[in-house]
């Protein structure tokens, strides 16, 4: 498990940032409880948040340049362009998302107990 985890401005973690920073105690007891400390992205920077922001940048380009004539059609293209960009290799871990979660997964399962 990793030690520090990166947040957003999320209600669940942070309940108010000025005139001082106040964080949500349930999710400090949390943070104590499984031993991780708690880090913050500061409003307003998207290179603070890297992968997620520039997948969502990448959906928001992707969805100003498609055209669509219902729903059906929307949910059947955002479903084929997922699926592309799933398949992906990132530089950082080198192994594409769909690889990645098959593999937690098939560890998430090898660790449950037995009864």
């Amino acid at each position: 498990m990793a030690h520090q985890h990166w947040y957003d401005n999320l209600k669940s973690v942070v309940i108010k940032r000025s005139p001082e920073l106040k964080l949500n105690t349930q999710f400090l007891d949390f943070a104590r409880h499984f031993g991780f400390s708690i880090h913050l992205c500061n409003p307003y920077r998207d290179n603070e948040k890297g992968r997620i922001e520039r997948a969502l940048k990448e959906l928001r380009n992707w969805l100003r340049v498609n055209t669509f004539e219902d729903l059906k059609e929307l949910n059947r293209k955002v479903s084929l362009w997922r699926m592309e960009r799933n398949q992906r290799i990132p530089r950082v871990t080198q192994k594409a998302p769909l690889e990645a979660l098959r593999e937690a997964q098939t560890l998430a399962s090898d660790s449950l107990p037995y009864f």
